[in-house]
């Protein structure tokens, strides 16, 4: 106790009585376990000079300013942008004219190379990734532009892209495929075979037409969300009739007509396509694709519900009566567990099934 006292710690005192054992006159034995305290401070640039090291031969090279890297071919960074819609810098504090004069002066490499082919006919055999071999892009005072290369060498960056047409001397050039002018630089690329066809959703279509009424719509909108259907107004035209076959069945309930036209049926299905859409943030504009024509709006009605709920019960209950007695004793279990547990709470009647498909 006098040592704890006089050093204010923890102490143990031992007697060597020999090789073979310690033994302790004073010990404390429920002082806890070891702690400390420990404070994490986020501070990433303070982290980085403290851990920084800096070798001997790296120093000699910073105060002698000697070149650390070095770099060969050089690299010319190529933009690649739609019409229009280049970046275009300008400060904070900018008024709406000084807006539109550093939009109507900004240049990229792009609009260099559209122009240079415009003017020029020497690089209109050479590609746009290609052009900084040839030619060097001035970019130390306005205007900017491309020039021929007198000497040295030079390689083009670019985001993944596989340009195919050279000599383009507009946006609106790159429409044109064998003298045909193209609505689109979607529908260039398509003339120009460098997209897939949609061989392989109009084999899911024909597929899924034969039994699955009504869920073609909801095929259809996954279809154009993925962003992987080439001619989707096509796509329309060769199964609209399969995406609308429910869709006179449809009318009849919800608005009580007695006469449907096909038009009617098809207008409707690009009235739900487009409900469909909307929940992506898309509209049936975004792929060229007819409007709808008449006012199938009813006030306060959401859509998504309604769809799910607007079936034949009549139909639904004979099909019930007919499946009933086939399903087997795993089926039959699962069939009575769920039903009995939305009878019981729909609110928590929350089931996942998993079996082999075959």
């Amino acid at each position: 106790p006098y040592l704890a006292l006089r050093y204010n710690c923890h102490i143990n005192v031992e007697v060597c009585e020999s090789v073979q054992s310690i033994r302790y006159i004073h010990k404390y034995v429920y002082k806890g376990d070891d702690r400390t305290t420990v404070e994490i401070e986020t501070d990433e640039i303070k982290r980085f000079v403290e851990s920084r090291y800096i070798s001997p031969m790296q120093a000699a090279y910073r105060m002698l300013e000697y070149p650390t890297h070095s770099e060969y071919p050089p690299v010319v960074q190529l933009t690649v942008h739609l019409e229009s819609e280049q970046s275009v810098l300008f400060p904070a504090s900018a008024d709406e004219g000084q807006l539109r004069h550093a939009a109507d002066v900004s240049r990229t490499t792009l609009m260099a190379y559209l122009e240079y082919n415009r003017l020029n006919e020497d690089g209109r055999t050479v590609l746009y990734q290609d052009f900084p071999e040839k030619y060097v892009y001035q970019n130390t005072r306005k205007p900017y532009r491309w020039t021929r290369r007198a000497r040295g060498f030079a390689i083009g960056r670019m985001v993944h892209l596989s340009p195919r047409a050279a000599g383009a001397t507009s946006f609106d050039d790159l429409k044109f495929v064998n003298g045909q002018r193209y609505a689109t630089f979607k529908d260039a690329c398509v003339a120009r075979q460098l997209l897939e066809d949609d061989g392989a959703w109009s084999r899911c279509f024909e597929e899924a037409a034969g039994w699955s009424l009504g869920g073609m719509r909801v095929l259809f909108v996954m279809a154009l969300v993925s962003g992987e259907v080439t001619d989707p107004v096509r796509l329309w035209e060769r199964f609209k009739a399969a995406i609308c076959e429910d869709c006179e069945y449809r009318i009849r309930r919800t608005y009580g007509r007695t006469e449907v036209t096909v038009e009617e049926s098809f207008d409707y299905g690009l009235f739900l396509i487009e409900q469909e859409l909307s929940e992506y943030g898309r509209s049936l504009g975004n792929f060229q694709l007819p409007s709808v024509t008449l006012d199938w709006t009813i006030p306060g009605t959401n859509y998504t519900v309604h769809g799910a709920s607007d079936f034949d019960a009549d139909w639904e209950a004979s099909e019930l009566a007919r499946l009933l007695p086939m399903l087997n004793e795993g089926q039959r279990a699962a069939y009575e567990n769920i039903t009995n547990g939305i009878f019981r709470d729909p609110l928590t009647a929350h089931f996942f099934l998993q079996g082999a498909g075959g």
